[in-house]
């Protein structure tokens, strides 16, 4: 069995090498590979390069339905979930001294929105149209993921970054440790249209 985790050094990555490795104790081998999070790894669960897979559930629910970021592909109704394995907290992490103190004070910056196949791409597009904005908008709309992300922002090249990653997270505490950072707040009507947007958010 193949179990498709996310990029190496995350969490899904730690969890699925824990998951293969207990199981392969039993009677059937598993194999934890590297993926770029929930929309690879939905994306190869669709054509069967994968079993298994760690998904985000919003996003696992938005596929089984055929919405959202999967609107116009078949809905996956044969998806099922085996098991909860822990809540993940959208962050929008910002240099203290950038002077952001909203979504729509992202325009014109350098910030990291995500791996192309990961849920952390999906809810940072969703946040940034809440202000209107697109990543057009950005100075930089950087696809690196979180461990790239972090590096540049403690070395001053970006200014924000989204993650969604487990409370606490480990990388952001350690960020925290060594840098002036702060998580953004959104806004009574950001979080209104997030949660019409994809109210499995």
């Amino acid at each position: 069995l193949i179990l498709a985790g996310g990029p190496p050094g995350g969490a899904y990555a730690a969890v699925a090498e824990v998951i293969a490795n207990a199981l392969s104790s039993r009677d059937r081998g598993v194999a934890a590979v590297a993926t770029e999070g929930s929309l690879d790894n939905l994306a190869r669960l669709r054509n069967g390069s994968v079993d298994l897979a760690v998904v985000q559930s919003d996003l696992a629910a938005l596929a089984r339905s055929g919405l959202g970021s999967f609107a116009g592909q078949p809905p996956m109704g044969g998806l099922r979930a085996l098991a909860s394995l822990f809540p993940e907290a959208l962050h929008v992490v910002v240099r203290a001294d950038a002077g952001i103190q909203s979504v729509r004070d992202l325009a014109g910056r350098r910030v990291d929105i995500g791996l192309p196949g990961s849920g952390t791409r999906v809810h940072a597009l969703d946040v940034l149209a809440t202000a209107g904005l697109t990543p057009h908008d950005l100075a930089e709309a950087r696809e690196e993921g979180l461990a790239a992300a972090l590096k540049a922002l403690e070395a001053g090249r970006l200014d924000a970054f989204f993650a969604t990653v487990h409370a606490p997270s480990p990388q952001i505490q350690r960020l925290a440790a060594k840098s002036r950072i702060r998580l953004l707040s959104l806004d009574e009507n950001a979080i209104a249209g997030l949660r019409g947007e994809e109210p499995y958010l």
